[in-house]
């Protein structure tokens, strides 16, 4: 059965390819595509995890979540581009002027960063040594620490320092917004290398903290930035998607050598040589849709509260915040086939089927599949008017969601809290500092200058 859900998924694919024109950066198609990869990876080790099992039930399932995206994303498609004209054949190259944000935002961002970066390390030092542990190497201390705070949730951080790891994303996802504009409209400086040593600073703290999900917002950000760029740039063609295409290949790539790399690193194994490379690989990358698998034929875990798996975010923000409700992990239970160790990771679907049935499986994901459709529209339909907002920006730093839906829900269980709507207003301040005040400060003053030169 696994074969023919392989075979859907490619059928599928294509279909998508061709119902959105060929627009390998729209939504449905990276889900279509997303799905096809995972599980294609899984015949690596289709008989370690016991593949020819998977149910019909299963294949179903799968298939009508993905259709449910696929058709919320089809109304919303239809919609856009019967309300505007987007022809393609009338858009011409355009040029922009480089985005200067100045030495303000500069010292800030770096200074958080900094800041960000020096004070997790001193305090996940601080907690190992406090409990006892070794901190010989970096390594242990980040090893150690993540096992304090993901399961046994026994780390009572800094209110402030949690604040300012989330707002370094803010800043890390700025400063790349800020870099590839620059480099794509052929306007960049080698002062602008600040800004790509300001995302790296972010992913630098990410690594510490033991995320390597960062990794996939900074690398999907950068793909949707490099994708409405060059068809700013270049014109709306075609071949625009196909070096995109190319690009997110290598992309794939150095992505998956630097998962392992970080694999070690993190100490998550001692070295390359302790494990099965494919075999790990395809715990994270293929398993997700395996382990739905098993749940589906022995879910015995109850959700303790209803919607607790899907919303968990705003559940522990009340509990946070009121003291309401109870304190739960977002984890859920691990799996294992033939004592072989399949993660705990179950596709965005599990979290949905499990809280509300086959019926809330199929509204959530086609709600999902609205958003961020009606998000990508209305991106390309200011590009098509040579226009740069700020919706842009903000999708290109949720856009991770739509990658991450063949292992997990992001979305309402992460996304979706009291916190997200801070951090997307201080990114829209800054935006308007970076896009609209200090653009008009250097229009001001590159026009008396012209001007007194011209006196002169």
């Amino acid at each position: 059965m696994y074969f023919v859900l392989i075979l859907a998924l490619i059928i599928i694919s294509f279909i998508a390819l061709v119902v959105f024109k060929w627009e390998i950066m729209c939504p449905p198609v990276i889900v279509c595509l997303m799905f096809t990869f995972t599980s294609f990876f899984g015949l690596f080790t289709y008989d370690d995890f016991n593949y020819s099992e998977f149910s019909i039930r299963s294949t179903v399932f799968i298939l009508m979540g993905i259709l449910s995206f696929f058709t919320g994303s089809w109304f919303v498609y239809l919609y856009y581009c019967k309300k505007y004209s987007l022809n393609e054949k009338e858009i011409i190259e355009i040029k922009r002027k480089r985005l200067e944000p100045g030495i303000v935002y500069n010292l800030t961002a770096f200074g958080l960063e900094m800041v960000t970066l020096i004070w997790a390390f001193v305090y996940m030092r601080g907690m190992v040594v406090s409990r006892g542990y070794s901190i010989a190497t970096i390594t242990l201390i980040i090893q150690r620490y993540h096992i304090f705070s993901q399961y046994l949730n026994d780390v009572n951080e800094p209110v402030l320092l949690g604040a300012m790891i989330n707002y370094s994303a803010v800043f890390g996802i700025i400063s790349l917004f800020i870099f590839i504009h620059n480099k794509c409209f052929q306007c960049s400086e080698k002062k602008d290398f600040i800004h790509i040593i300001i995302a790296f600073l972010w992913l630098s703290i990410s690594v510490l903290r033991s995320n390597r999900g960062n990794l996939l917002i900074f690398l999907s950000a950068l793909m949707y930035f490099l994708f409405i760029f060059w068809k700013m740039y270049d014109g709306w063609k075609l071949d625009v998607d196909k070096k995109i295409c190319k690009t997110a290949i290598i992309m794939a790539i150095l992505f998956i050598v630097l998962f392992i790399f970080l694999m070690v690193f993190m100490g998550r194994h001692k070295s390359l040589a302790d494990i099965n490379i494919m075999r790990y690989l395809s715990t994270y990358i293929s398993c997700p849709i395996r382990n739905f698998d098993l749940f589906l034929k022995d879910s015995l875990l109850k959700t303790q509260n209803i919607g607790s798996e899907t919303f968990y975010s705003i559940y522990r923000s009340f509990y946070r915040l009121l003291g309401y409700g109870d304190s739960f992990t977002r984890h859920l239970e691990f799996r294992s086939i033939n004592g072989l160790n399949t993660g705990n990771i179950y596709t965005a679907f599990r979290r949905f089927y499990s809280d509300f049935g086959m019926t809330g499986m199929i509204v959530l994901s086609s709600i999902q599949g609205m958003i961020f459709t009606m998000g990508y529209m209305h991106n390309k339909k200011n590009a098509y008017r040579m226009k740069l907002g700020f919706g842009l920006l903000l999708y290109g730093y949720l856009s991770y969601t739509v990658f991450y839906l063949p292992i997990d829900d992001v979305l309402y269980s992460s996304v979706l809290s009291i916190g997200t709507p801070i951090r997307i207003l201080v990114m829209y301040l800054l935006y308007y500092y970076v896009t609209k005040i200090k653009l008009k400060l250097a229009n001001k003053c590159q026009a008396i200058f012209e001007k007194n030169w011209i006196v002169k």
